[in-house]
């Protein structure tokens, strides 16, 4: 399995803009956050390139926050998924548009 760093997943080579947010987590939502985003990693979970929220085996990043956030907070509502293709799905811009988070940062390249 192949994981970027963050200086090639961020590079402006690849991307024209990024942004970090943060989520208004306490600390027992942090420790089980951390717990599971360590789960995923030792599991070596690879990507899904069907993009299925119903399934664990792989995860496509936005789904792996979603579900890493959901367990955590223990709140399987924490964010609305949308329907595309006939499957439901979490799109990127309901992870930072969320009312649990704020911008921390934005950088633009071009």
């Amino acid at each position: 399995m192949n994981r970027e760093t963050a200086v090639q997943w961020f590079s402006p080579a690849n991307n024209h803009a990024f942004a970090a947010y943060r989520y208004n987590f306490n600390d027992s939502e942090t420790q089980r956050l951390t717990k599971q985003l360590h789960t995923y990693y030792k599991q070596r979970v690879m990507f899904d390139m069907d993009f299925n929220i119903d399934t664990d085996d792989r995860l496509y990043c936005s789904e792996m926050v979603y579900k890493t956030i959901c367990a955590a907070t223990r709140n399987q509502e924490y964010f609305i998924t949308d329907n595309s293709y006939g499957r439901r799905i979490i799109a990127i811009d309901k992870l930072y548009r969320n009312p649990e988070t704020r911008q921390v940062c934005q950088v633009r390249f071009k």
